[in-house]
């Protein structure tokens, strides 16, 4: 049994036939999607009718589920909202059947398929997982093995019973061992966040997972969206009537476009229709006066909708909501709160609920690590400039892993392996 595992294909027909065109070369005898089959590209109807017409089964993606529940869209960033609200309006009456059927788990193959994490969440992601809940997990879930999407990043995290290992996966074959306990994230279709453009899918099979990345005209996803901004309408699949779109368009980016423009991967005429009004936003922790009072209008927001009294922070637990550097930005902040205020018992949410939430250490003085000529030892020295100039390399590059990797002359392993051995924490989380 050849299984592919397909997700996150965002309304990206071009990527999706490709990777389609390529599963049926390599001989695969059945398919499981993980869902975000909608939401950023411009054709969710053709990419809903494949799936249909070669009966794929799909579970709930966090787009889906904004579909089925509309004050999910408050968990999206503007942008995201924007671009889901367009969405909205372009579902034909099959597509919505379709997504109203949907399921958030599937459990077949011997395998678990959620879109978050499991056993079965839609929206947390893998990275926000710490290795505690992590273990918790493979304990007591009895499939050895599950599939997850969400973060448009592959990887694969193992448990041998003792400790938990992560490896970032590439293109080619992986073998995982049967005695362990695995979760593979087997990237996007339509929108991978790796550095890396084409389209990401596995097939398992034999104890061993094949990653797959296609290439595919990504320019004329482009054209097509750039169409939808010039003229302001379109049409549904199996559809004539041409349907005005009465939207504006708020775009955002972690990329350079000008840069992207000039290496050819983004079209310039798009990239001036959407440059307006460009406006820079920081992230979260370059802007941590922005913090407390987004984290306090979360706190109303999600005690209103789940029914409980309004709750505040102590003191202690406003500092330690200071102190988390928030790589994945407002998303991760809601998040966070969404929890806080599900385990607080009281009108108030403690240091100590926090600090569990956050899964941080005790909160030092020294916000800032001693450099390499503060240190006493050599060793000591050394690494902590491989950490300064790591981190600076990271940053310069947005986190891209396999981008920095070519800078530096690395291969992505090694990144990973030294992210881990100097504490360095990815910054800036991805939709």
């Amino acid at each position: 049994m050849r299984l592919a595992i397909i997700s996150d294909i965002h309304g990206n027909w071009d990527a999706f036939q490709a990777v389609l065109k390529n599963m049926d070369r390599a001989g695969v005898d059945a398919v499981v999607c993980l869902g975000d089959n909608i939401g950023y590209g411009p054709e969710p109807n053709e990419v809903i009718a494949a799936l249909q017409q070669r009966n794929i089964p799909s579970v709930l993606g966090n787009h889906e589920l904004a579909f089925l529940q509309p004050e999910r869209l408050a968990w999206f960033n503007p942008t995201a909202r924007q671009s889901l609200s367009l969405t909205f309006e372009r579902l034909s009456e099959g597509s919505r059947s379709y997504i109203s059927r949907m399921e958030a788990v599937l459990v077949d193959h011997g395998c678990r398929f959620v879109h978050g994490f499991p056993p079965d969440s839609i929206s947390t992601y893998l990275f926000q997982a710490t290795d505690h809940q992590i273990i918790s997990v493979f304990n007591t879930l009895p499939e050895p093995i599950s599939f997850v999407g969400h973060t448009h990043v592959i990887e694969m995290i193992s448990f041998d019973g003792r400790t938990v290992m992560h490896k970032a996966l590439s293109e080619g074959t992986v073998r995982f061992a049967a005695e362990q306990r695995h979760i593979i994230n087997v990237g996007s279709v339509g929108q991978p966040r790796d550095g890396d453009t084409r389209a990401s899918f596995a097939v398992v099979a034999d104890g061993r997972a094949e990653i797959h990345r296609v290439p595919y005209d990504f320019r004329r996803t482009q054209a097509k969206i750039l169409r939808v901004l010039e003229e302001k309408q379109f049409e549904r699949v199996g559809g004539g009537e041409k349907i005005q779109a009465d939207v504006r368009i708020i775009a955002a980016t972690n990329r350079n476009l000008p840069k992207e423009v000039e290496a050819g991967r983004f079209r310039d005429d798009l990239y001036f229709r959407l440059n307006v009004f460009p406006i820079l936003v920081p992230a979260l922790r370059d802007r941590k006066e922005d913090i407390l009072p987004i984290a306090d209008h979360f706190a109303g927001e999600i005690c209103a909708e789940h029914g409980k009294e309004r709750k505040t922070f102590t003191r202690e637990a406003m500092e330690r909501l200071l102190d988390h550097t928030w790589p994945g930005n407002v998303r991760e902040l809601r998040n966070v709160v969404e929890r806080l205020v599900i385990l607080s018992t009281g009108p108030a949410i403690g240091e100590e609920t926090v600090a569990r939430v956050l899964a941080v250490e005790p909160r030092r003085e020294e916000t800032q690590p001693p450099s390499g000529f503060e240190q006493e030892h050599f060793r000591d020295a050394v690494l902590a400039f491989e950490k300064e100039f790591l981190t600076r390399k990271l940053r310069e590059n947005d986190f891209h892993i396999s981008r920095t990797a070519e800078k530096l002359g690395l291969d992505r392993t090694s990144i990973h392996r030294k992210m881990k051995q100097l504490a360095i924490t990815p910054e800036g989380g991805r939709r």
